[in-house]
C-alpha cells in the first residue's frame, strides 16, 4: 500500500523535534502518508529521518526496544496479544507525531485478527466452575421426599387419633385369681460398683493395730481423761488408741494427742513425712534414725510429747524442733 509523502522531504524538520511535533510542521506531518511496504517499514523510515534511535523511542515510549524492532520487521509472532501490539504500534506512531488513529488503522489491515479468541496471559488457566448441578437436583428431591414422608406420617396419626377404638371388656365371672406357688430364686450379688471401696490411707498412717474389744471402755475412758487435761510431766504414756509413724515399739519420741488437732511433722528442706488430724488418744511415733524434724501442731497445747516412756509436758509453739526431745 504506497503512501503518498507529498512535498515533505525532510521529515526530522516537518515533524519538529523528536516526540509530539508543534506548529505548521506538525500540521503537516500529521498528514503525511508515507511510502513503504507496510507500516513498519513507514514508522522506521521516519525514525531514522528523525535520527532516533531504537532505544531513544523506547525511552519516550517506555516499550521494549525487541517489541520496537518487531513492529517494524511487521514480526506479529514477536509482539504480546494483540491489544497490547495495537497500543504499542499506537504509542510508537504518536513519538513521532503521527496519526495514531490512522497508523493503527493501516495495522489493522495489514495485520487483520483472523483468531478472535485472545490469548491466555503467560501463568494463567481457566478454572471451571464446580459443577453443583446435579449434587443441588439430588438434595432436592431427598428435601422434597423427606417433607412429603412428614405430612404422610402426621396426617395417618391424625387419622388413627379421630377414629374411636374398640376395647374388649371381660366379664367379671370369667376372670380367675392366680393359683400355685411362686418360687424365688436366690439374691443376686451386688453389681461391682455397688461394692464398698477400701478405705484411702494416707503416706505416713500405718495403723499399728487397734484396741482390742476387752480395752475399748477403757481406751474411751483414757481418751476423755484426756481431753480435759494434759497428762502431768512424768507420767507414762498410755496407749489410748492408734499410733501412726514408726511400726516398731521402742523408747524413743512419741506425740500424742490430748484433744483433736492436725499435726504435721516435716525436714529442714520442707519435704513431709507425716500429717494428719489425730484424735483425742491417738499418736505419732518419730522413725529412729531421722534427724533435724520439725512438728506443725494446730493446737500446740493439745500435744504431749513422750521420751523414754515419760511425760515432757505439751509442746509450746506452733512449729517445734524435735532435736530438743533428740530426735
Amino acid at each position: 500500500m504506497p503512501l503518498d509523502t507529498g512535498a515533505v522531504t525532510d521529515f526530522a524538520t516537518a515533524g519538529g523535534s523528536p516526540g509530539f511535533g508543534s506548529g505548521a510542521h506538525a500540521r503537516r506531518s500529521q498528514r503525511v502518508v508515507l511510502e513503504g511496504d507496510t507500516i513498519g517499514q513507514s514508522l522506521r523510515m521516519i525514525r531514522e529521518a528523525r535520527g532516533l534511535s531504537v532505544d531513544a523511542v523506547a525511552e519516550m515510549t517506555r516499550i521494549r526496544p525487541s517489541y520496537i524492532d518487531a513492529i517494524e520487521q511487521s514480526d506479529m509472532s514477536a509482539l504480546p496479544s494483540r491489544p497490547f501490539a495495537i497500543g504499542y504500534v499506537r504509542a510508537y506512531a504518536q513519538a513521532l507525531g503521527l496519526d495514531g488513529d490512522a497508523v493503527v488503522a493501516r495495522f489493522k489491515s495489514e495485520a487483520p485478527d483472523h483468531d478472535a479468541t485472545l490469548r491466555n496471559p503467560i501463568g494463567v488457566r481457566h478454572n471451571k466452575p464446580p459443577r453443583f448441578g446435579p449434587l443441588a437436583g439430588v438434595a432436592g428431591a431427598l428435601l422434597l421426599g423427606l417433607i412429603g414422608w412428614n405430612v404422610a406420617r402426621h396426617a395417618m396419626a391424625a387419622n388413627e387419633a379421630a377414629q374411636p377404638r374398640a376395647v374388649r371388656q371381660v366379664p367379671v365371672s370369667q376372670i380367675k385369681p392366680a393359683t400355685g406357688v411362686v418360687s424365688l430364686g436366690a439374691p443376686l450379688p451386688p453389681p461391682p460398683e455397688a461394692t464398698t471401696p477400701k478405705p484411702y490411707v494416707p503416706p505416713g498412717m500405718i495403723d499399728n493395730g487397734a484396741a482390742s474389744p476387752a480395752d475399748a471402755a477403757k481406751a474411751a475412758a483414757e481418751r476423755a481423761a484426756a481431753d480435759a487435761d494434759a497428762p502431768p510431766i512424768g507420767s507414762a504414756f498410755v496407749q489410748n488408741g492408734k499410733i501412726y509413724g514408726d511400726p516398731a515399739p521402742g523408747v524413743g519420741l512419741i506425740l500424742q494427742a490430748t484433744k483433736g488437732t492436725t499435726l504435721t511433722v516435716h525436714g529442714a528442706a520442707g519435704a513431709i513425712y507425716f500429717t494428719a488430724f489425730l484424735k483425742a488418744g491417738e499418736a505419732w511415733r518419730a522413725p529412729a534414725g531421722l534427724k533435724g524434724l520439725a512438728v506443725d501442731a494446730g493446737n500446740p497445747a493439745a500435744v504431749s510429747a513422750y521420751v523414754a516412756g515419760v511425760s515432757r509436758g505439751p509442746l509450746k509453739d506452733p512449729t517445734t524442733s524435735l532435736a530438743q526431745y533428740g530426735s
